[in-house]
């Protein structure tokens, strides 16, 4: 099925590849973006508001994979300076950033980002956290820059929405409450 003179499948040159062995390499995949959807097993707070303070993003939607995860972002979120977390809950109330938690384990690792006239499709094993994108550890990344409209982007995004079925928002009670 064509789509804009494309077929559905995206070609061996619309793919490329990335070894993320030091903090450059983890930039380079992220940068230039304004929006991201996401799965990813575990996720750093100061991470998260780098991407909207020092990237740029004006929207974030994560699925944080590990099922145990709301009480460890709690606590992970109570040691950092109050700045991060003042900064996140900001965020969280206007609907610029969403968290999701699932009711069992999830250990995907991708990335959809948008930006103004592509969209970048990422499959990683590396988790969004400060050690991936330190270069800490060796992680391995295949991603594919892709016209907005492309067929292959409904997929992956149908292949997203699976993995926030039965998800639900981390500390939507806390958002709103601080709303009122």
């Amino acid at each position: 099925e064509a789509v804009m003179g494309r077929s559905l499948f995206i070609s061996e040159e619309d793919i490329q590849t990335q070894v993320i062995s030091r903090r450059r390499d983890f930039e380079l995949l992220f940068d230039g973006f304004k929006k991201m959807y996401g799965v990813s097993y575990v996720v750093s707070s100061d991470l998260l508001n780098d991407f909207f303070n020092k990237r740029g993003y004006d929207e974030i939607e994560i699925v944080v994979g590990e099922n145990m995860t709301e009480p460890l972002l709690r606590q992970e979120l109570q040691s950092r300076p109050t700045e991060i977390l003042e900064s996140l809950s900001e965020l969280v109330i206007k609907g610029a950033l969403r968290i999701l938690i699932p009711k069992r384990t999830i250990h995907t690792k991708l990335y959809i980002l948008e930006g103004a006239n592509s969209v970048r499709i990422i499959q990683t094993s590396a988790n969004l956290t400060t050690t991936a994108r330190k270069g800490v550890q060796i992680n391995y990344a295949w991603y594919a820059d892709l016209p907005p409209k492309h067929q292959f982007i409904k997929k992956i995004f149908a292949d997203y929405n699976i993995h926030k079925k039965n998800c639900t928002l981390f500390m939507e009670d806390l958002a709103s409450l601080i709303k009122e």
